[in-house]
């Protein structure tokens, strides 16, 4: 499914407000990224923040991501020089960390605790009470290379080390590698404590979350903000679709609430291409000053829609929902639509439906992205 990931906002009226806080939990993360600038703003928050705090920080990352990185940090006033003599802070080119402990397709359990666990150790031994913190992408390096095997084998071998170590984990995949075999991304999820998918633009003051647009009146986006957030998603599928060869004809949008309203403007947009589906759980169709959704014309094209929202939702009235499926009927889209009495969150029970839903929407040879 293409990511209109839930931005961890909900909508009200006057401003979006944060339902959990968004941070750097312990442990071992994912991030998947659509693009290096994408990847570059996540990993230089978590190693910049991490040397804030004074933690101990290694980076293993290819040449032209570590070149990013570095001109990054120090664009925030990290003083690169003096944490690398200090120790702490230490690249390692991803290439040649793998090439010291890999046998073919598959890592050495020992020749990686050699590397990869002593270079923990010693981090761990001279960090004087700190955190230490890690990132790595080279799972991705063989991912892409279609070791997959080996890629989840290095994932189990990281996990096992932190079982002895106490340290945090940051690993990269791009989205690239899993649009031709998206089911293959839930292989790489159970590898890890927390998932992370493309953030949303803003932030509110004082606030550790991101949301996509501002909120003057619910069902009424700023039209500044929502046209950014619109111009930035759209730019992302583009490079997508074009790096991967999976179209719009191949693809779903969804989301929950802001990650809904998301998902029906790039899917019913009309300077857009219409994609296989739109799924939106307790969300709306926005209405925006200069951006009208083009009904007919995904009609026409045979785009679904999956409609899901809780009767007792607080944040986003029911009624956006039996309006948005109103408007989409009446322009010929088939519509499968599911109410409960739910708060402003995803029912569980309507999860299976939604499933069902995709496995049609992407079955018939029509589609394999989801």
């Amino acid at each position: 499914m293409s990511g209109m990931a839930d931005p961890s906002f909900s909508e009200e009226a006057g401003e979006p407000r944060a339902e959990a806080p968004v941070g750097v939990p312990d442990g071992h993360l994912v991030q998947f990224y659509g693009h290096d600038d994408e990847l570059a703003s996540a990993v230089v928050d978590f190693l910049g923040d991490g040397l804030s705090a004074g933690d101990v920080v290694a980076a293993i990352a290819v040449e032209s991501h570590e070149r990013a990185f570095r001109e990054r940090l120090q664009s925030r006033g990290v003083d690169l020089e003096q944490a690398c003599a200090s120790g702490r802070m230490v690249f390692l080119d991803a290439e040649a960390t793998l090439a010291r402990f890999m046998r073919g397709d598959d890592p050495d359990p020992q020749l990686f605790d050699s590397v990869i666990g002593q270079l923990i150790r010693e981090k761990t031994a001279g960090a004087s009470g700190a955190r230490v913190r890690a990132y790595g992408e080279m799972v991705d390096v063989l991912w892409q290379r279609g070791a997959r095997k080996g890629a989840l084998r290095l994932e189990d071998l990281w996990n096992d080390l932190r079982t002895r170590h106490s340290f945090n984990l940051l690993c990269a995949y791009a989205m690239a590698g899993f649009y031709k075999e998206p089911e293959a991304a839930n292989l790489v999820c159970r590898s890890h404590d927390h998932v992370v998918s493309p953030r949303a633009p803003l932030q509110l003051p004082g606030s550790p979350g991101y949301h996509w647009y501002v909120v003057p009146r619910v069902g009424y986006p700023d039209p500044q903000t929502f046209r950014a957030a619109y111009a930035k998603l759209a730019g992302l599928h583009d490079e997508l679709w074009a790096r991967t060869g999976v179209g719009p004809e191949r693809t779903v949008f969804g989301g929950f609430s802001m990650g809904s309203v998301m998902s029906y403007s790039l899917g019913l947009g009309p300077d857009r291409p219409a994609p296989a589906g739109i799924l939106a759980f307790s969300g709306f169709v926005p209405v925006v000053e200069g951006w009208e959704p083009d009904v007919t014309g995904r009609a026409a094209a045979g785009t679904r829609v999956f409609v899901a929202h809780g009767r007792r939702d607080p944040v986003m009235a029911v009624d956006f929902a039996r309006r948005a499926r109103e408007l989409l009927e009446a322009g010929g889209l088939d519509v499968e639509y599911h109410e409960s009495d739910a708060g402003h969150h995803i029912d569980p029970n309507h999860v299976p439906a939604a499933i069902d839903w995709l496995g049609a929407t992407l079955g018939a040879g029509r589609a394999d992205a989801r």
